[in-house]
């Protein structure tokens, strides 16, 4: 944008609707062609609105709402595979001993083990993929949400050691 030059109402509402959903000057102004100044003035100028502020929350009760889907997406997914691991484990252990035990002139050694490459593909080995999805997700609509992702409650007997070195003080056993 030409230094000086007039922002017009729809541009701006451009600026503030891309700011809301993405919460990054970068971002926005890469997307909206614009400078990073100008769009951080504008964002900084108009953030406080009533009308933003309003765009603002919808756009996170969307996301917070999305986030949701997801999450329960992920864990019935994750849910499916857990169950279906725990019926066929038995079955695929045994087809991978069936295929050791053949006779080498059936299947060459290469062939027998693509063959139980392929089955252990099928045994559930590794969950974190589907677990870190889940818990980023959780994370970031807890953040939408306003509620805190880690938890901050002090436990048990620490409880007084933490409020006495809050206070600045050192507590006697």
């Amino acid at each position: 944008m030409p230094r000086g030059k007039k922002t017009s109402p729809e541009e701006v509402y451009q600026i503030m609707t891309s700011w809301t959903i993405t919460n990054n000057y970068k971002e926005t102004a890469r997307e909206l062609g614009l400078p990073v100044s100008t769009v951080k003035d504008i964002a900084d100028k108009n953030k406080d609105k009533p009308e933003f502020v309003k765009l603002r929350n919808e756009k996170m009760d969307e996301f917070s709402a999305r986030a949701s889907e997801i999450i329960q997406k992920g864990l019935k997914l994750l849910n499916k595979r857990l169950d279906r691991a725990i019926a066929s484990e038995e079955d695929l252990d045994l087809l991978i001993d069936e295929i050791f035990a053949t006779d080498k002139e059936e299947l060459s050694q290469d062939e027998k083990n693509k063959l139980v490459n392929k089955i252990k593909s099928l045994q559930l080995h590794d969950i974190r993929a589907i677990t870190t999805a889940i818990g980023t997700l959780y994370d970031k609509k807890a953040l939408a949400d306003g509620k805190p992702t880690e938890r901050t409650e002090i436990i048990g007997d620490d409880k007084l050691n933490k409020l006495a070195e809050l206070a600045g003080y050192e507590r006697k056993q």
